[in-house]
């Protein structure tokens, strides 16, 4: 599991809060909550008023996204009566990006903070990094469309501590999310206000690419046809580890999140992830080809067809359905199968697969359902779709809110079959590969106090998931009744118990190697957190510590998807890896970030 920068969950008085949270925080004393517009009957503006779009990154570790900007004005110190203004995102948008769109009164302005804030029930979320006098400045006229770009959070690692940065893209536009989300904006690009100049355009120019370069955190790992392990993530970076080992780095042209890819037997790769686009690319073709697919969609997986097609399951709020394009005529797209919230998937040709099941006296609430997920994986050489749903009340998505319903398909290309499946979605949150074997997970909720997932082995002769033990037996060779021992002259419990820092990498159904943290009860005298690495060799039931040092610093995050080799990735503070070729008893470092 990654290492997360700051941030909170507690549980208290969410009015209480929420009225803080209105009168300000992150240094900004007094605001105005500007709700986002969502129609064109909101765009009649107050007088003196524009409107300002911008779109925020979170290229960090924690997975909610930012959703309130404040940007304060030129003369906010001058009297108490000036407020800054804090601008809500739109709550429909998919993923861990934000995106905004507001009016807010005429003026010049910078960016002070970006927060992200979500409670559910008693419990509640929040987070913020401040903005920087070396953004820049932009102006609000009346009438008019100021466009901000993309601003980008980056957790920056500077020793043992994060900072928390706040970037632009530089020369980027929202064209495409005004169309996704705005569509009733007069957006016209040539014509809309954005940043003042200041000739510091290459010197951000230089931080951002060092940004792209240096990934704290992947979204998705691939294994390839010819044993490559893609890496993808944000802000369009791809990286690649070849079946000889070399690092290969690729990026496509977007700021977007990248979700999904797919690469066939003779070397065409397909990539998609936020943004409503597919980027493809033959074998031996230089550029990247861009994509479209319908907005406001976004890329959940991508599969090759034997003919070479794709098949793309793409997904968003209201909705899911797997489309099958060619990408040589991406206009003559095919769906195989749709979704809608509440009432479930359907064939091509209509037929309900999955229709909702009527409890008791209850009343049907179909309007109130939107997709929280939708995720696919293979297993046992079938192909699952999962998709989850919650109730929303109100225009702000409950992202810390419980699932209401899940459900799951499987998914066959050759026939485009889609079957209802019950066993695997209803007894895990979803399935990772884990080296010789899948793992299931049980998703640690957001209001958990350690914020650990659970882990699951499938056993096929019980058919059921079995969960994998998280501790070690510290007192080999006594009897069960002993529930103490001395070890190196200390005391200590038989059980040490531990969560894992990454996935468990199976060499066999019932071999593995992992990354742990003991519990404070087992910390080091110094404070500092107890880490090991530990092994079983039956299944998880019992583990056994190998090693108290980890390759590197918070290295720990495993990659399961190389079989060659034991890959760990310093997930959370770099893009570093470390390799071992003896089971972790010696480490080699085989690709170190920039310090920038």
């Amino acid at each position: 599991m990654s290492l997360y920068p700051h941030h909170r969950i507690q549980k208290a008085c969410v009015l209480t809060l929420f009225l803080a949270l209105i009168a300000g925080c992150g240094g900004v004393s007094q605001v105005n909550l500007r709700p986002s517009i969502t129609s064109d009957t909101e765009t009649v503006l107050e007088q003196d008023s524009g409107i300002v779009v911008a779109h925020v990154v979170n290229a960090g570790t924690a997975p909610l996204p930012f959703n309130f900007l404040t940007v304060t004005p030129k003369n906010f110190n001058e009297s108490e009566k000036i407020k800054a203004e804090r601008l809500e995102a739109v709550g429909t948008v998919v993923g861990e990006s934000s995106f905004f769109v507001s009016s807010i009164p005429a003026g010049n302005y910078s960016v002070s903070n970006i927060m992200g804030y979500h409670s559910s029930g008693e419990y509640w979320y929040q987070r913020w990094a401040s903005g920087d006098i070396e953004l820049g400045t932009f102006s609000v006229k009346p009438g008019e469309i100021t466009d901000l770009g993309t601003l980008i959070y980056y957790p920056k690692s500077q020793e043992e501590k994060y900072i928390e940065t706040l970037l632009r893209s530089p020369g980027s536009t929202n064209k495409t999310l005004v169309q996704s989300y705005a569509p009733f904006l007069d957006y016209h690009p040539g014509q809309v206000l954005s940043w003042d100049e200041d000739g510091n355009e290459d010197q951000r120019f230089s931080v951002y690419a060092a940004t792209v370069q240096n990934p704290v955190v992947y979204n998705e790992r691939y294994i390839a046809p010819n044993n490559s392990v893609y890496f993808i993530g944000k802000l369009g970076f791809i990286l690649q580890r070849t079946e000889d080992g070399d690092w290969i780095e690729q990026a496509v042209e977007t700021d977007a999140d990248l979700n999904a890819i797919a690469v066939n037997d003779e070397g065409s790769i397909a990539i998609g992830g936020e943004q409503s686009a597919i980027f493809f690319k033959k074998k031996e073709a230089e550029e990247w080809q861009t994509i479209e697919i319908p907005r406001p969609y976004v890329v959940a997986d991508i599969l090759f067809t034997a003919d070479g097609q794709l098949d793309i399951l793409m997904w968003h709020r209201k909705g899911a359905k797997i489309e099958r394009i060619n990408p040589l005529s991406p206009k003559n797209s095919v769906t195989q199968a749709s979704y809608v919230p509440y009432w479930g998937w359907k064939t091509a040709s209509g037929e309900a697969i999955t229709p909702p099941k009527q409890k008791g006296y209850s009343k049907p609430t179909p309007e109130l359902m939107q997709l929280a997920y939708v995720y696919s994986q293979a297993i046992d050489d079938k192909f699952y779709i999962f998709a989850g749903e919650k109730k929303v009340h109100g225009d702000s998505f409950p992202y810390i809110a419980p699932v209401n319903k899940r459900t799951t398909i499987s998914y066959t290309q050759t026939n485009s079959k889609i079957e209802a499946v019950g066993k695997i979605g209803e007894a895990v949150d979803r399935t990772l590969d884990a080296g010789a074997i899948k793992l299931g997970i049980k998703k640690a909720s957001f209001w958990s106090w350690t914020g650990k997932d659970k882990y699951l082995r499938f056993d096929k002769e019980k058919n059921d998931w079995i969960p994998i033990n998280m501790a070690v037996n510290r007192c080999l060779g006594l009897t069960k009744k002993a529930m103490r021992c001395k070890v190196n002259g200390e005391i200590v419990t038989r059980n040490g118990y531990f969560s894992f820092l990454g996935i468990p990498v199976f060499s066999s159904p019932l071999d593995a190697i992992a990354f742990v943290e003991f519990t404070s009860s087992t910390s080091s005298k110094d404070g500092k957190p107890d880490l090991g690495i530990v092994t079983t060799n039956d299944g998880g039931e019992s583990w056994t510590v190998i090693s108290k040092e980890l390759p590197g610093k918070y290295c720990a995050s495993t990659i399961p998807e190389v079989k060659d080799a034991l890959l760990v990735a310093c997930s959370g503070m770099s893009s570093d890896f470390y390799q071992s070729t003896d089971n972790g008893k010696s480490w080699e470092h085989v690709r170190q970030s920039e310090n920038f």
